[in-house]
């Protein structure tokens, strides 16, 4: 590029996608912020009663709670109100437990760690496979729907609690690095291999 086509560039287009950007900005936050966030509340509502409704142990026999102002240190800002496309976010604390229940985009996830450990969130169904879930069967499966959750967690409840004692956390966070390290390292060979045949 030339450089009256790069003084161009910088002196008269980059500004006006600069301001472009800035009222699509207040033209969405005036039209649609409000309604958006409503919606995006009305999702994790839903999700919670769900929550409530198909782990009811989890209320009576393990004394959870849903909070809300509590946990917003717990949720990434990327999935802070409102949410992006549908997902929904519940997190339930047990005690010093907490279980993280993200739905959206047909995917459904949960992940749990410690009160104290904001960022050391493992894949519960791992965590349950490390803890004797599926050990015959050659590993974690996903856990499709809150009735899986239900039948798998349930039995489970206080092992998973131990795992995730004072005692025994810090073997169970090293397991979750792990795991996280391993997942990281498959990803960017993926990313690789897929480069290499795009782009030779």
């Amino acid at each position: 590029m030339s450089k009256l086509g790069r003084w161009i560039l910088e002196s008269l287009v980059r500004p006006l996608v600069v301001r472009v950007g800035a009222a699509v900005e207040k033209t969405y936050n005036f039209f649609f912020w409000e309604r958006d966030v409503r919606s995006s509340i009305e999702r994790e509502n839903q999700l919670a009663s769900e929550i409530r409704q198909n782990l009811p142990f989890l209320f009576s026999d393990q004394g959870a709670i849903v909070p809300i102002e509590s946990i917003q240190e717990h949720v990434p800002k990327s999935l802070q109100h409102p949410r992006p496309f549908d997902y929904a976010v519940v997190i339930v604390a047990i005690e010093d437990l907490l279980l993280r229940f993200i739905r959206g985009r047909g995917e459904f996830n949960i992940q749990v760690t410690r009160k104290c450990d904001p960022n050391g969130w493992g894949e519960l169904p791992l965590v349950l496979h490390w803890l004797g879930w599926r050990e015959q069967l050659g590993g974690p499966r996903s856990l499709m729907s809150l009735q899986d959750v239900a039948e798998v967690l349930g039995p489970r409840m206080d092992l998973l609690r131990d795992a995730y004692s004072d005692t025994r956390y810090p073997n169970t966070k090293q397991m979750v690095l792990a795991a996280r390290d391993h997942e990281q390292g498959v990803a960017r060979q993926l990313s690789a291999e897929l480069n290499r045949k795009l782009y030779g």
